[in-house]
């Protein structure tokens, strides 16, 4: 005699359907390897390695550029998205939450305006040292990352430096459509020739 059970009990008819749909089968999407190199079955589909590798190779604070276009993202979402995709550890970061940064302000175009009480990251902006309330990324990286995840607010938009000079910052409602005209022009050092100094007679003579 087989048991079927009880097929009044609608909960499990839909477990035993998706159990015979999947045919047992783990979906793959959701393998990856931790940082142990131990593999896990974890509830996300991206491709962590993938995305981290793409974002990275789009993002470089090497340029000499001191006229680039920077974004400016929050460094507790950077920090997330780094322990999902890097330590594969953690749940997904979710949208940029841009909002974080921002303060609502009804003279401002759109109701708000940068929080002027942010915290700029330390000097060295690879350590996580003093990492402050925002880190600056290219405006390729800031796309890839849109495209992945989505933000919850408008984006924030800087051009060379000083890049952490709030005032200077500039708010886009679409967070990719960044227009290089609206923003302040970068503060270009400008470098003092070296002032020479005077010798007497015996100095040039003597090399002093």
């Amino acid at each position: 005699l087989i048991k079927m059970g009880n097929s009044n009990n609608p909960q499990k008819l839909e477990d035993q359907e998706n159990n015979n749909s999947n045919n047992g089968k783990y979906d793959t999407r959701k393998i990856y390897w931790d940082r142990d190199g131990n593999l896990r079955y974890g509830v996300s589909i991206r491709k962590r390695d993938e995305e981290l590798i793409t974002v990275l190779m789009t993002d470089s604070h090497k340029d000499t550029d001191i006229t680039r276009l920077w974004l400016i993202v929050p460094s507790r979402w950077i920090r997330q998205w780094l322990t999902f995709v890097h330590l594969k550890t953690g749940k997904e970061p979710g949208k940029i939450t841009m909002r974080s940064l921002l303060v609502e302000d009804p003279t401002a175009p759109g109701g708000l305006r940068p929080n002027k009480n942010l915290m700029a990251p330390n000097a060295d902006e690879t350590s996580d040292e003093a990492p402050g309330h925002y880190r600056r990324i290219t405006y390729e990286a800031w796309c890839q990352l849109v495209l992945l995840y989505g933000t919850d607010g408008p984006a924030i938009a800087v051009r060379g430096i000083p890049f952490d000079d709030v005032t200077r910052w500039r708010l886009f409602k679409d967070p990719t459509n960044i227009d290089i005209n609206l923003l302040p022009e970068p503060v270009i050092p400008v470098e003092e020739p070296p002032v020479e100094e005077k010798r007497g007679p015996l100095g040039a003579l003597f090399g002093k």
